[in-house]
């Protein structure tokens, strides 16, 4: 298996990951677009209240995202608004680095679900120090 692309930042950033409220899943996703093979890729990483690892995944998809794909995220934004229970909201990636990293190694690691048993150790110690805070 091949290693992890951890992305480079700083401790020092100002902004940082928010760990959920008590009885809550936090959801963080991202998206990675490789031009070059034309391929794109997404990742999901899933965390409780203390910050834990509970589950991420990758997929991993051949073609180019062009302005249909938007469309088609902006309608499942708009469906996901109307559930009670789930809230949407844009974050920077200088505080989704857990998300991007999966979602740049989508191409690695395509189409996985990882626990927290078999996650890559590398790609688990981002999310241990974006959970610090």
């Amino acid at each position: 298996m091949g290693s992890l692309l951890v992305p480079t930042g700083s401790r020092e950033d100002l902004e940082h990951w928010v760990k959920p409220v008590m009885g809550k899943i936090k959801v963080n996703v991202d998206g990675a677009i490789f031009a070059s093979d034309g391929r794109f890729g997404a990742a999901g990483v899933a965390r409780d209240s203390q910050g834990r690892f509970i589950e991420g995944f990758t997929v991993l998809r051949v073609g180019c995202v062009d302005s249909a794909m938007a469309e088609l995220v902006a309608v499942c934004r708009s469906l996901l608004a109307d559930l009670p229970l789930v809230s949407i909201n844009f974050v920077k990636r200088s505080v989704n680095k857990a998300a991007h990293c999966l979602a740049r190694s989508s191409c690695l690691y395509p189409d996985r679900i990882f626990s927290e048993d078999d996650v890559p150790p590398d790609f688990l110690s981002i999310v241990v120090v974006e959970s610090s805070y």
